[in-house]
């Protein structure tokens, strides 16, 4: 999950829009200390009952709303972090035990025994964001030839990872054995795929392989019928 790719809010309605949501969801502190040395909050409560007077407005066409989202926190991305450590919570663990997460970051070539007529599912991309701290991961997967895109969050517990993903047409997860260096070692484990458009789900072994990971083609057939071998079933 990359969160500077979030769409930034466009016009002047929007820009008031957006500050709007931040006073609806309690956050006007924060919204006061954004507004401080710009312009007053009579000034801005007028604007937001009147956005079309903004629009006119000398600070906002001096691109003041845009200093002023400028220092408000991104909230989707607020709301992504809390929902991560609501989840470490709930698991009684601290999130300085999912730091290790860290290590896990990259690139990896995913193989399963899904049929690639229904799910085709090659690559998945995990990303750390340190401050604050925020373990996810994305991937592009065609589901009976058409694309989606998805993402979700990683917990580490014990000697596993546990990915989850959720999204209007596919749901995934995966539960993999956790190697003390990706690039050393493939991870194996189980995948499953909810395909919500077509009304059908899969579960599959599972093989990730980190980009650094240096392995023959040889060994790597022969670990894919190994673990692969059973395929996948669907319900």
């Amino acid at each position: 999950m990359n969160f500077s790719d979030l769409f930034a809010p466009r016009g002047v309605a929007q820009k008031l829009a957006m500050i709007r949501r931040y006073i609806d969801e309690g956050r006007s502190k924060q919204v006061n200390l954004a507004i401080k040395g710009l312009l007053t909050r009579k000034t801005l409560d007028n604007w937001l009952k009147d956005p079309d007077k903004a629009t006119s407005a000398t600070l906002v066409r001096a691109g003041f709303l845009d200093k002023v989202l400028q220092k408000l926190p991104d909230l989707d991305r607020v709301t992504h972090v809390n929902n991560y450590n609501y989840a470490v919570d709930q698991m009684h663990e601290m999130v300085d035990s999912q730091r290790v997460l860290r290590r896990f970051a990259g690139r990896y070539d995913v193989y399963h025994a899904i049929p690639e007529g229904q799910v085709k599912l090659r690559t998945l991309t995990i990303t750390v964001n340190d401050e604050p701290f925020f373990p996810a991961y994305w991937y592009r997967v065609s589901l009976q030839g058409k694309k989606r895109h998805n993402d979700g969050y990683i917990l580490k517990s014990g000697n596993c990872l546990m990915f989850t993903s959720l999204s209007e047409y596919v749901q995934s997860s995966l539960v993999l054995r956790a190697p003390v260096n990706p690039a050393n070692e493939l991870m194996k484990g189980f995948i499953t795929v909810n395909d919500r458009s077509n009304d059908a789900t899969y579960l599959s072994n599972a093989i990730l392989k980190h980009e650094d990971l240096k392995i023959s083609d040889e060994r790597l057939a022969a670990l894919k019928t190994t673990w692969l071998g059973n395929g996948a079933t669907g319900l």
